[in-house]
């Protein structure tokens, strides 16, 4: 195991002779202990490799996350907006209707009246032909009332 040993090279041997590759550590092998302080920093190496990836991973959860948030949020505030918006529809409708309403209301009240306006006429109409009938001594009025309530 070369756990950063140095060493010496010289690879001459390029048709694999044997006899003809030179190698030579330059520095002492690692004592037993070193060798399983070195093993134990390499497992703790390669868990914080591992936490960081699972780290990073986590932190990518979040990052989408709080873009899907702030995307929801915007929704919501467009929404509310639109919300606004159509509440004051709402109420301008909500006035025109009443608005509507009370004129048509003034719209019956004149009609009535001028119901009972035409109705007092005929009847005034009626009263007078039969007053000028009696007058007369002839019997028109009757048979006046009697045809113009035919016509109607």
């Amino acid at each position: 195991m070369n756990l950063g040993r140095r060493f010496e090279a010289c690879d001459n041997n390029q048709k694999n002779r044997v006899g003809e590759h030179y190698f030579r550590w330059l520095d002492k092998e690692t004592c037993t202990i070193g060798k399983n302080v070195m093993h134990g920093l390499l497992r703790r190496i390669r868990m914080m490799e591992t936490e960081m990836r699972e780290t990073e991973e986590r932190k990518n959860v979040v990052v989408n996350t709080l873009q899907s948030l702030e995307a929801q949020n915007l929704e919501m505030e467009r929404i509310i907006e639109e919300n606004k918006e159509l509440d004051y529809a709402v109420s301008d409708n909500r006035r025109l209707r009443l608005l509507l309403e009370d004129n048509m209301m003034r719209h019956r009240q004149r009609e009535c009246r001028m119901s009972m306006g035409a109705c007092v006429l005929f009847m005034v109409i009626v009263m007078m032909m039969i007053m000028v009938s009696n007058m007369s001594g002839k019997c028109v009025g009757v048979r006046a009332v009697k045809t113009i309530l035919e016509l109607m």
